[in-house]
């Protein structure tokens, strides 16, 4: 993932102090900032995988209606599409409450000299990618010529952090979670995937800023968008659209009428079961997990 850039400015005196690979962050704070890196590379993927079978649906079937012929995947799609929304505006709730990155973590050193503009042992202000990150992080305190942020800085951020994802806060509690306890009409229309990949987006481009300033480091973004190969999308729409395996594999109707033994139910059971004899036969078998795909 981030990968130091090579580079003797990594020698900066903060650095020197934690360690060149911790950048100029503590290492609980370093830690925590990983903590939030792989939480939104999780959180990424999985709406990867909703943005794709959106994205097949809507290939095949264009803008007619359709009929559902397996309600719990579709159920179970629609689900983890409203969870990914509950749990990125989560992820940025915990980043501002108190106990929080911006509010625990980013004091003191970590906030003044772990974020500065400045870095290597010129103290040099020219890298267009720290000024950019710097830019976005501070507008005040870059506006004033002022490059080692401050409680002000870090105020304003949270506060500009909290009007971006406004919308998808906003979506998460009046369509998404406490479905039940809602009962006022009128509320903005539900986000698309496409606008949650927005918001996918900008938690990136906030990770990115600090891993940049914090440890000059990339912190590249994981694509959003549509994997026309991805398999498991394919797979989930044919459940919705054709039904179970055995309705699509064998012929549907017609597989009734087939001996047991030739039918897909039939040759599953004895699947599970040879991979099971197989997985018992192996010396430490409790130890390994079961592998079925074999």
């Amino acid at each position: 993932m981030a990968k130091m850039r090579e580079s003797t400015d990594c020698e900066d005196e903060w650095a020197s102090v934690v360690g060149s690979y911790f950048g100029r962050f503590s290492r609980p704070t370093f830690d925590h900032l990983w903590l939030l890196s792989n939480q939104y590379l999780f959180l990424s993927e999985r709406h990867r995988h909703i943005v794709s079978v959106h994205a097949e649906l809507v290939r095949i079937v264009g803008d007619r209606g359709f009929r559902i012929h397996s309600p719990h995947i579709f159920q179970m799609t629609l689900a983890e599409r409203d969870k990914i929304v509950i749990d990125v505006a989560s992820w940025v709730e915990g980043l501002l409450n108190k106990t929080g990155l911006l509010n625990r973590y980013l004091v003191d050193d970590d906030l003044s000299k772990g974020l500065r503009l400045a870095w290597g042992p010129s103290e040099s202000l020219e890298y267009e990618s720290r000024r950019v990150s710097y830019r976005r992080l501070f507008p005040r305190a870059f506006q004033l010529g002022r490059y080692t942020p401050d409680l002000s800085d870090r105020k304003a951020l949270c506060k500009a952090i909290t009007k971006r994802f406004a919308k998808l806060l906003r979506d998460r509690s009046q369509h998404r979670a406490h479905i039940y306890e809602r009962f006022d009409v009128g509320a903005p229309p539900m986000l698309a995937p496409a606008d949650v990949s927005t918001h996918l987006d900008a938690m990136h481009k906030l990770l990115e800023d600090l891993h940049g300033l914090s440890a000059m480091c990339d912190y590249p973004v994981n694509d959003t968008s549509a994997d026309s190969d991805s398999v498991e999308a394919r797979d989930v729409v044919d459940l919705i659209l054709r039904g179970n395996l055995a309705w699509f594999i064998d012929g549907g109707i017609e597989a009734l009428r087939l001996p047991e033994e030739a039918r897909y139910r039939a040759r599953r059971e004895a699947h599970y079961e040879d991979r099971r004899a197989a997985h018992d036969a192996k010396s430490g078998a409790k130890e390994e997990p079961f592998d079925a795909s074999l």
